[in-house]
């Protein structure tokens, strides 16, 4: 069903709210906790395509 294939992500989060909230954090948690290392995060600053 290639589900297992190693290219593809394992997951998808997206966390929505004000500034200061822990947001980037609790990102750098779950990726220490998931895959032993914050590496494995990418983070997208969705601030930089505000018109």
């Amino acid at each position: 069903a290639g589900l297992a294939e190693e290219k593809r992500p394992y997951g998808s989060f997206l966390f929505l709210g004000p500034t200061g909230v822990g947001k980037t954090q609790l990102c750098k948690a779950l990726a220490g906790f998931l895959f032993d290392s914050e590496d494995h995060l990418i983070r997208i600053d969705m601030s930089e395509f505000m018109e």
